[in-house]
C-alpha cells in the first residue's frame, strides 16, 4: 500500500508528510534561536524561528484527537521516559562541569534547592544545562490536562480560554521567561490550537485557500513582525523575546499551508530526518553547543577560543556546525540502538 495512502493502526490516522518535512526545519530553528546569526538580520531570522516551539506543539495537538485513551497513555509514558533520560543526562553533564570547576563547588545545593524545585514542578523551568527540556516537561503536563478534559468532555471549555492564554503569553513576555516558558502559557495554547484544527479539519479544507495565497499571507505575516520589531526598537521595548504579536498568525500560516499540502516532501530526506531525528535533535543540541565549545578551547586554547567566537564567518557558520554534529551523532545512536535491539532480538529467538 503506497505511504500516502497507508493508515496508522493503533488510533491514529493518515500521516502528514509535510509535518515530517516541516520539523527537519523546526529543529534547525531551535538551533537558529541558541546560536543565531550576525547583525540585524540575524535578530530577524531568530525572531521568525521563534515559531519552532509552537509549531512542535501545535503539531503534537493535531495528532492527540484520533487516539485513543490507551494510544493517549502509551504516547505519555514514551515522553515520560525521554524526559527522565534527558534530565538525568543534562544533571549528569552539569554535574562534571561543576567538578571541572566551571561552576561552584556547592552544586548540589544550588541544582535542588527548594526554589529551583518549585520552579521545576510549577513552570518547568530547570536548573541546569538542559533549560530547553522546559518543553518535554511543559508536554507532560498538557497531555494530563488533555486526558483529563477528554474524560471529563471539557475540551470545548479548554478552547474558550485559548484567547487568554495566547494574550497572557504574550503579556508575559515582558517579563521573565519562567512566567510564559511552560506548560500554561506556551505549551497548553498551542497543542490546543493543534487539536482544535484536527478536530475542524473536514470544515477547513472546504474553506482553505489557494497556495498563492498563502504565501502572500506569510509575507504579510513577516513583513508586520518586521514593522513590530522595529516598533520595539524605536520604543526601547525588548527585542529578543520568545513571542511576539506576529507569531501566532506565521505560526498559523505555516501549520494551515503543512495541513493543506500534506504531501510536501514525501519520502525525501528531509521528511525522514524530520520523522525519525528532530526530536533528539532538540534534546541533543544543547550538549552539542558546549561539547565544540569545550573542543576548541582544548585545542586552541581559551583565548584563541574567545576570538574564534568573535569573528562573524565563524558565527555564521556555528549553526550549521551544531545542527550537522548533533544529526551525526542522533544518527549514530540511533543506528547502534538498532542494532543492539536486532542483536537481543536474535539471542532471545536462539
Amino acid at each position: 500500500m503506497n505511504a500516502k495512502t497507508k493508515k496508522i493502526r493503533g488510533g491514529e490516522s493518515l500521516r502528514n508528510e509535510s509535518f515530517d518535512t516541516l520539523k527537519f526545519f523546526l529543529a534547525f530553528f531551535i538551533i537558529i534561536i541558541h546560536t543565531g546569526f550576525t547583525g540585524v538580520v540575524g535578530v530577524g531570522i531568530k525572531a521568525v524561528s521563534r515559531i519552532a516551539v509552537p509549531l512542535f506543539f501545535m503539531i503534537t495537538g493535531y495528532y492527540l484527537p484520533p487516539m485513543t485513551d490507551e494510544k493517549l497513555k502509551k504516547y505519555f509514558c514514551k515522553v515520560f521516559c525521554l524526559t527522565i533520560i534527558s534530565t538525568l543526562f543534562y544533571l549528569l553533564l552539569d554535574y562534571v562541569g561543576s567538578i571541572a570547576g566551571e561552576y561552584t563547588f556547592n552544586w548540589f545545593i544550588q541544582t535542588f534547592s527548594m526554589k529551583n524545585i518549585c520552579y521545576w514542578l510549577l513552570i518547568n523551568s530547570i536548573g541546569c544545562k538542559g533549560v530547553h527540556l522546559w518543553y518535554l516537561y511543559a508536554l507532560l503536563y498538557v497531555l494530563i490536562i488533555i486526558y483529563v478534559a477528554r474524560k471529563e468532555k471539557k475540551i470545548s471549555l479548554l478552547y474558550k480560554i485559548l484567547p487568554l492564554l495566547f494574550l497572557g503569553n504574550y503579556i508575559l513576555s515582558y517579563f521573565g521567561v519562567g512566567t510564559y516558558r511552560n506548560f500554561l502559557f506556551t505549551g497548553l495554547p498551542y497543542v490546543l490550537l493543534g487539536y482544535l484544527f484536527r478536530e475542524n479539519e473536514l470544515q477547513l479544507k472546504l474553506y482553505s485557500i489557494r497556495y498563492r495565497r498563502f504565501i502572500l499571507g506569510f509575507i504579510l505575516v513577516c513583513v508586520g513582525l518586521a514593522a513590530e520589531m522595529l516598533v520595539y526598537n524605536y520604543t526601547g521595548t525588548k527585542l529578543i523575546r520568545d513571542h511576539y504579536l506576529f507569531t501566532l498568525p506565521m505560526a498559523i500560516c505555516v501549520f494551515a499551508l503543512c495541513n493543506k499540502y500534506s504531501h510536501w516532501g514525501a519520502g525525501s530526506y528531509l521528511s525522514i530526518i524530520g520523522r525519525k531525528y528532530s526530536a533528539n535533535i532538540y534534546i541533543l543540541h544543547m550538549f552539542v553547543i558546549s561539547l565544540i565549545n569545550y573542543v576548541l578551547r582544548f585545542f586552541l586554547g581559551v583565548e584563541m577560543q574567545q576570538q574564534l567566537a568573535q569573528n562573524s564567518l565563524f558565527k555564521n557558520s556555528f549553526p550549521f556546525l551544531v545542527f550537522g554534529v548533533t544529526l551525526f551523532i542522533v544518527f549514530i545512536l540511533d543506528k547502534s540502538w538498532s542494532l543492539f535491539m536486532q542483536k537481543k532480538t536474535a539471542n532471545a529467538m536462539q
